[in-house]
């Protein structure tokens, strides 16, 4: 049987308590080496957090104190053989997601031994591997709980390099395959102490004759992959430190993209989530100078490949990963940011040469001479336009996209206006300059990444240029929505608002687009006519926007009849009686 003990002095000194649960318990020891966890949520109890951890009701565990544990671990990494060294490794990492084990083992200089361990083990063979790996992820728990910021006091060339040789090794691309663990049993009381051990080495039972003598020697849990730590570490280097990032980069390259990238493919998510991570930190990085050649880089390695299938891999539950490839496509997107933000300029050739293009492609010889003919508000200053930013030179940059790419489509756009009334004609340059600037708001490009958001669109993963293809299609949407509404010249900001609110449909739909042609069939499902059965729709009396304002206006009204009728007592006022009775009078003054 399990013997039990109930906490009756909840007022006491934790000390105190640990002690007389000694006594009751009958477990020897320095009363420091002991303290209290709370069974539920794993952390130990101490005098700053007794009032969450040590509530009514709670289920508490006697286990070796963190300060005990502390210490023997960093003896032991300080004294003993590789074998032993590596047994204690996986106690460390499990003591090291409490954060009070954290704290002592880092006030005894328990980090410092680990860099020791790292530095001096080789990657050759399985033993070592294992060693490194544990090693590793004992360092960046510990590191999480201590402070990221304290990376800088621990980094040295020696240290990232070393990182840097095991994310390249091929022992971490084939990842150390670990050894399945028993948990340790651990007897549990109501409010409530059993005699259990250290989480660490073994469990007191009580025996036939009185006497707690069994020894159970824990084993481990599965090994993680030695790549996922190293990766971690890199991450938090280049975050967290100044020098990281040149010690990382400067040439020759310690780490390239096609290093990292293939862990984003791996089975393994929890590696993928720390390779993603580490690309996002030097993709983001202010030392980072040219982001689009670092991009260039990453899509010559199949970025776009292997971040497709990672999507398809991703449950609700993978909120930090989900994370981590939300800040990459806000990464991405942001690419364009600096030509949105941008004017167009007459004095450039390569621009002007772009609008030249335009013409060029869109107009036969009967039409050569008509700018006009393209929807510019002023012909004789073309740039004019482009001049409003966002979306500025984003936009000469997407109808440029579309000449090229889309020619036919173009050609057969602008014709088709220039055969219509003048006042039926949709502007082209118009339309697209404010399609651009639709999609700039739309995908939430000008924004800045909070390091929080989860939500993304597969869409952005699924082609190269992705910004000028879903340009291509919705300036085509807006031609046709023109023509459903039989809009006019005057109609152009009615189908803007109409434009607008079919991306926002698809965009925030429940169904996420995941490519182009998912893209172009969601937009036929939600033509004008369906727009304009939605706003029908809103204002109907029951409808859920009118009930709103119904219930925002109605105390407002209420209270200017209340002081209109206040206002007409006190000035006076004669009314009719309303009575059964005949008066002489009908009237009456107040």
């Amino acid at each position: 049987t399990t013997l039990l003990y109930t906490i009756k002095f909840e007022h006491d000194p934790l000390i105190k308590i640990v002690a007389r649960a000694q006594i009751e318990l009958n477990v020897e020891g320095d009363v420091e080496d002991w303290a209290l966890m709370n069974e539920k949520s794993g952390k130990y109890i101490t005098e700053q957090n007794r009032d969450q951890e040590l509530s009514q009701g709670v289920l508490a565990t006697l286990k070796r104190s963190p300060k005990s544990l502390a210490e023997e671990s960093v003896r032991i990494l300080s004294t003993k053989t590789d074998h032993e060294i590596c047994l204690e490794l996986e106690n460390v990492v499990k003591n090291a997601e409490e954060y009070s084990f954290s704290q002592e083992f880092y006030k005894r200089d328990g980090v410092t031994h680990l860099l020791e361990i790292i530095r001096r083990t080789p990657i050759f063979d399985s033993f070592s591997c294992s060693i490194l790996a544990y090693s590793l992820q004992a360092l960046c728990l510990v590191m999480d709980f201590i402070g990221t910021e304290l990376w800088s006091k621990i980094i040295d060339n020696m240290l990232v390099k070393k990182l840097t040789e095991i994310v390249k090794s091929n022992e971490a691309k084939e990842k150390v395959r670990g050894v399945q663990s028993e948990k340790i049993r651990s007897s549990t009381i109501s409010s409530t102490l059993t005699r259990n051990s250290s989480m660490r080495d073994f469990d007191i039972q009580n025996t036939k004759d009185g006497k707690a003598d069994t020894l159970k020697t824990m084993t481990n849990d599965t090994e993680p992959p030695m790549a996922q730590f190293a990766l971690s570490a890199i991450d938090n280097v280049v975050r967290m430190t100044e020098e990281g990032f040149d010690l990382i980069t400067s040439p020759p390259a310690l780490l390239k993209p096609a290093d990292i990238i293939i862990f984003i493919s791996d089975s393994n998510l929890e590696c993928a989530h720390h390779a993603l991570a580490l690309i996002n930190a030097l993709f983001a990085h202010p030392k980072q100078e040219n982001k689009e050649e670092f991009y260039r880089d990453l899509l010559d390695r199949n970025i776009r490949l292997n971040m497709e299938k990672l999507i398809r891999e991703v449950t609700p539950k993978d909120v930090e990963i989900a994370c981590h490839i939300s800040e990459f496509q806000y990464l991405l997107l942001g690419l364009h940011k600096d030509a949105a933000m941008t004017p167009v300029d007459a004095e450039d050739e390569q621009q002007m040469a772009m609008l030249e293009r335009v013409k060029i492609q869109a107009l036969s010889e009967q039409y050569s001479s008509e700018w006009s003919g393209l929807g510019f508000s002023d012909t004789t200053d073309r740039t004019r336009d482009f001049q409003q930013c966002p979306p500025g030179l984003l936009a000469l940059q997407c109808i440029n996209h579309f000449v090229q790419k889309h020619t036919d489509r173009h050609r057969e756009m602008v014709l088709d206006q220039l055969s219509r009334d003048k006042d039926r004609q949709c502007p082209f340059i118009k339309s697209a300059v404010a399609v651009a600037g639709l999609l700039f708001q739309q995908l939430r490009i000008a924004k800045d990444y909070i390091g929080v958001e989860i939500e993304f669109l597969p869409i952005v993963f699924s082609q190269d240029n992705i910004f000028f293809e879903l340009f291509s299609v919705t300036v085509q949407l807006f031609n046709n929505t023109w023509h459903e509404m039989y809009a006019k010249t005057s109609d152009f900001n009615k189908v803007v608002d109409v434009v607008r609110e079919q991306l926002n449909m698809v965009f925030k739909g429940d169904k996420k687009v995941s490519n182009i042609e998912d893209f172009k069939s969601s937009l036929k499902s939600v033509p004008f006519s369906k727009i304009q059965e939605q706003r029908l729709k809103s204002l109907e009396k029951d409808s859920q926007p009118i009930i709103q304002l119904r219930g925002k206006l109605e105390p407002e009204l209420q209270k200017l009849v209340n002081r209109q009728r206040l206002t007409v007592l006190e000035a006076g006022e004669i009314s009719k009686k309303n009575s059964i009775f005949r008066f002489s009078d009908k009237k009456r003054f107040c």
